[in-house]
Order: C-alpha cells, then sequence, then structure tokens
C-alpha cells in the first residue's frame, strides 16, 4: 500500500506472491482510488461468484489490470460508478450479471456480442441510436437502461426495434426515461408482440393520454405478469381505464401504482379478484 500523508493513494497486490482464499465466495472493492494487480487477487480466489468494484477510478486507459482469469464463471461482476467506455472490455468474462451502471458506456460494433442474463448499463452517455445498431442477437433476458432520454417518436421505434432482436428477453428496466406519448406509442406497440414478463416505467411524465395505450399493452401481451408505472402523472381516473386489459390478459399479476393520489385501493384490488386468488395490485 501506497499512501500520502494520511491518505491512501493506491492500492496495489503487485508484489504478493502467493495469495490464496479458497472459501471467498464474494468480494467488495469500493473506494475513490485505483487498484493494480486484481488479476492476480482474483487468481487466489478460485471459488469467487460475487465480484464488486464500485466509485473507483477505473477506465479504459487501466482496464487492462483487470484480466479475469480464464475457465472461471461468475454470477455477478459489478463496475457500478466509474468511467469505463467499452463494454467490450468484459466480452469474455463469463457472469449471469454484468452491472456497468453510472460509467461512460458508449456501444461499439461488436458489443451485440455480449453473452450475459442480465445487463445493467443505466445512467451512461450512449444513445438510443447506437443501442439500436449494435445491440441485436444477444442472450440478454434482463435489461436495464433506466436513466436514459426517450422522449422522441424515433427514439420510442428505434429501442423497440432493438428489443425485438434480443430474442429471450423477457424484463425491461425503464425507469426515468422521460417517456411520454410519442416515445411510448412505437415502444408498447411493438413489444406487446414479445414474450416479456416484466416492464418498469416508474419515474416517467406520461399521464392519463397513456392510459389508453397502456390498456392496450396490458390486454395484447399475453405474457405479461407485472407492470410498474410509479411515479408518472397518470391520476385515479386514468388508472381505472386499465380494467379491460387485466380482465383480457390471464398472467398479470401485478401492476405497480405507487403515488397516484386519491387511487381507490379497494376497489383496484377487486380488478384482480374475479380471477386468480393470488393476483395483486401494489399502489
Amino acid at each position: 500500500v501506497a499512501s500520502h500523508g494520511d491518505h491512501i493513494k493506491e492500492i496495489s497486490f503487485n508484489n504478493i506472491k502467493k495469495f490464496n482464499i479458497p472459501k471467498l465466495f464474494s468480494l467488495t472493492y469500493s473506494t475513490n482510488y485505483f487498484i493494480k494487480g486484481i488479476n492476480i487477487l482474483l487468481k487466489g480466489c478460485p471459488n469467487l461468484k460475487n465480484f464488486y468494484v464500485n466509485n473507483c477510478e477505473i477506465s479504459d486507459d487501466n482496464m487492462t489490470d483487470f484480466e479475469f482469469p480464464e475457465n472461471r464463471e461468475y454470477s455477478i461482476v459489478n463496475f457500478a460508478n466509474n468511467k469505463i467506455y467499452k463494454l467490450k472490455n468484459f466480452k469474455d468474462i463469463k457472469t449471469t450479471q454484468l452491472i456497468l451502471s453510472h460509467n461512460k458506456i458508449r456501444i461499439y460494433q461488436g458489443d451485440n456480442e455480449l453473452s450475459f442474463t442480465y445487463l445493467d448499463i443505466s445512467g451512461n452517455d450512449f444513445s438510443i441510436k447506437e443501442f439500436n445498431k449494435y445491440m441485436g442477437q444477444s442472450t440478454i433476458k434482463i435489461i436495464n437502461l433506466s436513466d436514459m432520454k426517450i422522449a422522441k417518436e424515433d427514439e420510442g421505434n428505434l429501442l423497440s426495434n432493438a428489443f425485438n432482436n434480443i430474442k429471450d428477453l423477457q424484463i425491461i428496466y425503464l425507469n426515468n426515461c422521460q417517456l411520454n406519448i410519442k416515445s411510448l406509442t412505437p415502444l408498447l406497440n411493438n413489444i406487446k408482440k414479445m414474450n416479456i414478463l416484466e416492464l418498469y416505467m416508474s419515474g416517467n411524465p406520461f399521464g392519463n393520454e397513456c392510459m389508453s395505450l397502456i390498456n392496450g399493452f396490458i390486454e395484447g401481451c399475453s405474457t405479461l405478469q407485472k407492470i410498474d408505472i410509479s411515479g408518472s402523472k397518470i391520476t385515479a381516473e386514468g388508472f381505472e381505464s386499465i380494467v379491460e386489459g387485466v380482465r383480457e390478459n390471464e398472467k398479470i399479476k401485478e401492476i405497480v401504482a405507487e403515488n397516484i393520489s386519491n387511487l381507490d385501493k379497494d376497489k383496484v384490488n377487486d380488478l384482480f379478484k374475479f380471477k386468480e386468488q393470488d393476483r395483486k395490485s401494489v399502489v
């Protein structure tokens, strides 16, 4: 450990000759300073499944220090809140979940070769046009694109086209994406034809003008089990218009509609009583 005064400036594992913690399952590193020789640390943890490196001074210039050992499979690799630009740096890592939220990610040609079940690239700098162009034909089942700007009709079209290319996609997070009637119309009309299980759209500014569209989505997406429309501008009167969609969709079990003022919870729950007993609405 090299220090400057009372402040740690750099942590290095380069001088470690033997490092072995076979029973270590999860490792978290969170600091304002950059790590060197992390590959040595990882080699000494043969059973490591969850690896978190957050709030560190990591960028593409020093990603070479993050060489993951070959023939290792991880459950979670989380490099959130850093300064990473390229998804390609993680292409050869075998992990179920890759979390790169709030970095400076850009989408490049070849990123569609990423083979993860869960990908979180929320809060990054890339455009929907980039995403649409390069992210098709992946194995992603759960994707988080929250905290992006998807306010225009062409942005909604591009995003829905990209989703169509991700054949196994089941769960989508689009929280705080500035979704409105213009961008939501092509998006919902397209993805209701897919086998989506859950759709999260909390914190968006759409209101009652979108309820007919949302009702049609609930009714038309036969696999949908849960939808979150919390924190929108929808009123209690607008929310009641989804009755027909709920009645027609045999799979829907949960509608999250927090922060809708004057919403009659008993009236909402009555929507779910006419069919299966486990149906519910969180309001």
